[in-house]
């Protein structure tokens, strides 16, 4: 490749090759393949990389804005010191690359695009960017910051994510499986019927968040904060919400069957027709809780689930 690469053909192929201070503006690279290659303080704006394969390569103090990565494969890529606003990595898929000192990630399209086992994601950020239907499975998202991103179907799979924080964010049936969200904090946004299934919660904050019809099954939320927070139909079966904070929050027709909810904070909650069969509520506040139709224990049901079979007989 040379300075003046805008005539370059699609379709090639680079190997251990090294190129420093070099501009590759506009350049059509669809399909192209690099192993090993290393990219150094690069100009790589508007590049089309669609269906690129990327292996073992390195990008150092580069800028790749607007470049189109559609349903690309880069696998232990690593990027440091880079630009990356406003990239296509719809449908891509990244395998154990790497981040670091990137500048906050700005208006990428995420769209179907798979993380596996990537690093350093939690010390950039994604701000104004589209996760619809994208996947991040045991990545590093520890301390992720999210701001005005979108995307319906987002899953994070077993990933650590401790210290989370999304805000302004529109992700409904985000997907948040068995994944420690520990301390997170989710301010002003839209969560409606999102899944925490398994999720570890604990001092967890939700602040004027929409979570109608949230799942959050056999989570632990233990001292989460619910403030100004919707949870109309949520699901919190099984779940152990000890000494958290749900004061106030719309909890109509929630479940809480087989929960615990000792010592956690529902005053003026509004808990009606909420579901508290077999919910353990040793010093639970519930001080001005609406409490109409709710449905509490039910003994024969109860009995019904202790039943083993053959216990007993002869």
């Amino acid at each position: 490749m040379s300075d003046d690469a805008t005539a370059a053909p699609q379709g090639q192929a680079f190997r251990n090759q090294v190129f420093r201070d070099q501009t590759f503006r506009g350049l059509e690279l669809e399909g192209s393949v690099f192993f090993d290659c290393v990219f150094e303080n690069c100009l790589l704006d508007d590049c089309n990389l669609t269906d690129a394969q990327l292996v073992r390569c390195s990008l150092v103090a580069c800028t790749l804005s607007s470049v189109r990565l559609v349903s690309a494969s880069l696998e232990e890529v690593s990027f440091r010191g880079c630009s990356l606003a406003h990239c296509d990595f719809s449908g891509a898929s990244l395998g154990k690359c790497r981040f670091a000192d990137c500048a906050q990630l700005l208006g990428l399209t995420l769209d179907k695009a798979v993380f596996e086992r990537c690093m350093g994601l939690g010390k950039t950020g994604l701000v104004s960017s589209s996760l619809a239907s994208c996947l991040f499975f045991a990545c590093d998202l520890e301390g992720l910051e999210l701001k005005e991103c979108t995307g319906r179907m987002c899953i994070l799979r077993e990933c650590q994510a401790n210290g989370l924080r999304a805000t302004k964010c529109a992700m409904p049936q985000l997907t948040c499986l068995g994944i420690d969200l520990k301390g997170a904090l989710f301010r002003e946004c839209d969560l409606a019927q999102a899944g925490f299934c398994e999720a570890s919660l604990d001092g967890a904050s939700f602040h004027s968040c929409h979570c109608f019809g949230i799942f959050v099954q056999d989570a632990t939320l233990k001292g989460a904060l619910f403030e100004k927070t919707d949870l109309e139909q949520a699901v919190f079966a099984r779940a152990n919400l000890a000494l958290a904070s749900l004061a106030e929050a719309n909890l109509a027709m929630s479940d809480f069957s087989h929960a615990c909810l000792d010592r956690a904070n529902l005053a003026r909650a509004n808990l009606q027709k909420a579901n508290l069969h077999a919910a353990s509520l040793k010093g639970t506040i519930l001080d001005g809780a609406q409490l109409q139709d709710i449905r509490g224990t039910d003994r024969e049901l109860l009995a019904a689930e202790s039943f083993v079979p053959g216990q007993g007989l002869f």
